[in-house]
């Protein structure tokens, strides 16, 4: 059999690369030499790379087969800068420039276990002229990307057939397979950028400047001179163990798109839903189409455009908030026969909004980008960075201020977070986007520094109209230091009237009864606010506590969760002749604020809008649990709560409660409200009752009564490093950390790596006093930076509390509460739960004082190789930022979420 494959490969080899297939190297020889166009080299001949190389069959290997079939294949070493692999580059330049600007590498291959959460390159294109980094790599949360964009997952001591496709024409993408399945897509460099390869020279594989590889193992490799289709790459499939084909296969029938994305999670009400199929080289009778919504047959519309088959279809009534779908969409082809394909999506929450025939009506269309509408002014207190103006430069003196652009320039320029939005319903439709054509847009985002921007209305006639409204479609971004307000005047623009603050929900200070304290909430400066100053330096309404109802609470970094249609109510505007508005934005790269269709309207009657959803808990059996709605609306209101989405009898007040719960109570719970122009229905609440003891799933329990054993059974002792002692504590006995090298390790026992998908909570009592900087509580990770794998829970500088999650697959998420906490040398019962599919919610002395999700872009959280847990340092041990007074007692560590009333406890 061999023999008969080496004769084929060695004829094979005499051949010449051809346009497409430039190169194919399949190590059937035991050596470097080529099957299609040139050898493979060693980057130092002769030297480590040649030395720790490998070949051989995967038996002989021992290492997995290819699909159960043994295979010839190359072990190639972790690298150090001046080793790897050298492939020749096609010889001449493509995509509009100079470089070869268009090209494919596929490769079959396999990373062993130890590799697994590394930093693995995959090829350098530029040799570091241009980048001294590699260019697409294996990152350690074994996504497949580069520039912090990584996808899909290449699984431990697993074949993968892995594709970069490098469009850097005028698509400027590039496209990244996973065993044929596109797995995702990023921006590519623009013609003859990074990722461009120089004609007739070459390109370095598994080679970084900064030795981020890892050991693995290739069984056959190919270099295109052009952008393979997905068709392509999906007829492609997966790895074999005869390697890649010279000649792609004929491309299966395949789903090129759908909508609603699949698992989307804040999907329209009436979503278009819609399947683009693409042939490939089959027929398909569009006859044989078929569309299911929800297991039920519907009647689509089925179109050919441009040799793709479009299905789509648009419900005619509403979904309920929260509800989730499915669409099973069947066709048969000439190749495979019957064909299907299934998806998933669930509605997002919505209000509704009616609007009546607006008495003025901004819609910044008719504006030249770069310009405003006729009356309306800006004024900044923004830094200028680049003294040029340039719509296309976030950084440019443009966005100083205020200015009117474009829809695509919007998401050009600074991407499609910006028109992420939660679904609304106007006047019975949902809207399709927050902004069509132009809006007005104040950008801090991208910019240093400080950012203060007003935008000015003219004044407007409003003689003889009352119940004065404003409307405008919202996309505002709250960030943890940055505020969005609306305020109006009746005189001309000599005092001003307010109407509406947009803050981050922990800047706003409450009383003891939680009552919004308005007077220290604008008063309170903050460095990391705008110029260092109060919010209330940049309004103009007069500070009292007149401002409370005006103020609302929005959640830091999240993309949907202010983006709106913001109606709001001037109740000093009616009938008066000079009403103006003024839109105020303050920041310090703090996100951004679009707005567009800005109304005036007189509303005298309002659907059901819910300003307050009921909300998820986990709860004690036996607790008793308080469900509230906070809804407004022409009144009569009227209410009916659900479970399961079943009406429950007598339900109907705002406030549901569950005594003594059960676990038969645990379900999900939402309400109706309606009125005579409507109903809507809250967000879903999910309560979950736990029946165990305290000690279900925990997993460390140190008392520090005198010595540093685990008392929960797992065996998990603390280990002294530096010379900590014990000292009386909050419960017996605590340890104390006296000096800079004193702390605790855990070591990295498997019990607490948490991945990206267990829930946790960690207790402990703290008594800090003295320390530099942001030591840790506790933490498994390297805490010079956030976006490190692991977590840390940490004070600062001002004692303030925080912690924070990072590494891949997902961004970082945070939490850093307000100054002065932990900052009175007292003890101090510090609780964070990490509830991965929902929430992180901290307690500090029993009580709730943040609850943020964290149930997007999963963080993994083992234990990086070589750190450990670590009380009073990182996980690296080393950390620059010391305790040398801390007090610590009674550290617990569960794998699963505290109930609240076992945190009370």
């Amino acid at each position: 059999m061999w023999t008969a494959v080496v004769g084929g490969l060695l004829a094979a080899a005499l051949l010449p690369a051809r346009a497409g297939l430039v190169g194919q190297w399949d190590f059937e020889q035991g050596d470097l030499r080529a099957t299609v166009g040139g050898d493979m080299t060693y980057l130092s001949t002769g030297g480590d790379t040649q030395a720790q190389t490998v070949f051989g069959t995967t038996t002989a290997l021992g290492i997995p087969d290819i699909n159960g079939q043994p295979a010839k294949v190359m072990g190639f070493p972790a690298t150090d800068p001046g080793m790897g692999y050298s492939i020749p580059t096609p010889v001449s330049p493509n995509g509009g420039g100079a470089l070869v600007n268009q090209w494919t590498l596929i490769l079959d291959i396999m990373f062993p276990a130890s590799s697994s959460g590394k930093w693995r390159s995959i090829i350098d294109t530029d040799l570091g002229l241009i980048n001294p980094d590699g260019e697409l790599f294996v990152n350690p949360g074994n996504g497949i990307g580069i520039s912090g964009n990584y996808s899909g997952q290449v699984l431990p001591d697993t074949w993968h057939r892995i594709a970069f496709v490098i469009d850097q024409g005028p698509a400027n993408v590039i496209r990244k397979y996973i065993d044929g399945v596109e797995v995702g897509v990023q921006a590519a460099g623009g013609t003859d950028g990074r990722w461009a390869l120089t004609p007739a020279f070459s390109a370095d594989l598994f080679a970084d400047n900064d030795g981020d590889t890892a050991p693995g193992f290739v069984n056959s490799i190919q270099l295109w001179d052009e952008p393979l289709t997905a068709g392509q790459i999906r007829a492609l499939g997966g790895p074999t163990a005869e390697g890649l084909p010279q000649t792609i296969p004929p491309i299966p029938s395949f789903v090129t798109s759908v909508q609603p994305a699949r698992d989307a999670a804040n999907a329209s009400p009436k979503p278009l839903i819609e399947a683009v199929i693409d042939p490939g080289s089959t027929t398909i009778d569009p006859a044989s189409v078929a569309l299911f919504l929800d297991d039920q047959e519907v009647t689509p519309t089925v179109a050919t455009d441009q040799g793709l088959i479009r299905v789509s279809y648009r419900p005619s009534d509403l979904f309920a908030p929260e509800s989730q779908h499915t669409v099973r969409l069947e066709y048969t082809d000439s190749l495979n026969g019957a064909q299907s394909d299934s998806w998933s999506f669930t509605v997002g929450v919505y209000n509704l909004v009616v609007l009546p025939e607006p008495i003025v009506l901004e819609t910044f269309d008719e504006v030249p980008e770069g310009e405003l509408p006729p009356g309306w002014t800006v004024e900044n207190q923004t830094d200028s960075l680049t003294g040029l103006e340039d719509l296309d430069d976030p950084n440019s003196d443009t966005y100083m201020n205020w200015t009117v652009i474009s829809r695509d320039r919007l998401l050009n320029v600074f991407g499609e977070r910006r028109l992420l939005f939660n679904p609304v319903v106007v006047n019975g439709e949902p809207l399709e986007s927050l902004v069509s054509g132009n809006l007005a847009y104040a950008e801090s985002d991208h910019r240093g520094g400080s950012q203060v921007q007003y935008l000015t209305s003219p004044d407007f006639d409003l003689t003889g109209h009352s119940d004065i409204h404003v409307a405008f479609y919202s996309s505002y971004e709250q960030n943890q230091d940055s505020m969005g307000a609306l305020e109006y005047s009746i005189d001309g623009g000599n005092t001003w009237l307010p109407a509406l603050y947009l803050l981050d929900g922990p800047d706003i200070i409450t009383d003891a009864e939680g009552n919004i304290d308005a007077v220290a909430t604008m008063q309170t400066a903050r460095g990391d606010q705008a110029k260092g100053e109060a919010y209330g330096a940049f309004i103009g309404a007069p500070i009292t506590q007149d401002l409370a109802p005006f103020i609302s609470a929005r959640v830091n970094d999240d993309p949907y969760e202010s983006k709106r249609v913001e109606v709001v109510r001037l109740e000093q505007a009616d009938n008066q002749s000079r009403v103006r508005l003024r839109f105020i934005y303050t920041g310090t790269a703090s996100w951004y604020w679009g707005i567009d269709n800005v109304g005036l309207y007189s509303i005298s009657r309002k659907p059901p809008e819910i300003l307050q959803h009921p909300q998820s808990a986990l709860v004690s059996a036996g607790s008793t649990v308080t469900l509230e709605v906070v809804a407004t609306g022409t009144e009569p209101l009227a209410y009916q709560w659900l479970k399961d989405d079943a009406p429950l009898a007598g339900a109907t007040e705002p406030t549901l409660v569950l005594a003594g719960v059960t676990a038969a109570d645990a379900g999900r719970y939402a309400v109706k409200v309606s009125n005579e122009l409507g109903e809507v229905q809250s967000a879903v609440a999910v309560i979950e009752v736990f029946e165990g003891p305290i000690d279900q799933d925990l997993v460390v329990h140190l008392p520090f009564d005198g010595s540093y054993a685990d008392a929960s059974g797992h065996g998990i002792d603390g280990a002294p490093m530096g010379a900590p002692a014990f000292q009386p504590g909050q419960i017996g006995q605590a340890v104390h950390l006296g000096a800079v090298g004193d702390y605790v390790s855990l070591g990295a026992p498997p019990e607490l790596d948490f991945g990206t998908d267990t829930d946790f909570s960690i207790s402990m009592w703290v008594k800090p006093v003295e320390w530099s900087s942001d030591p840790a509580f506790i933490s498994n990770k390297d805490w010079n930076s956030g976006s490190n794998q692991g977590y840390v829970v940490a004070t600062d500088g001002d004692a303030h509390f925080q912690w924070n999650l990072g590494g891949p697959p997902g961004g970082r998420k945070d939490y850093d509460g307000p100054p002065g906490t932990l900052g009175d040398d007292a003890w101090h019962h510090i609780v964070v739960t990490f509830d991965r599919n929902g929430a992180a919610t901290t307690y500090i002395d029993g009580q709730i004082v943040d609850s943020r999700s964290i149930a997007a872009s999963a963080n993994n959280l083992d234990t990086p190789a070589g750190f450990a847990t670590n009380i009073g340092q990182d996980g690296t041990g080393s950390y620059g930022a010391w305790f040398t007074d801390l007090s610590v007692d009674d550290v617990g560590i569960w794998r699963r979420v505290l109930t609240i009333q076992e945190v009370e406890a």
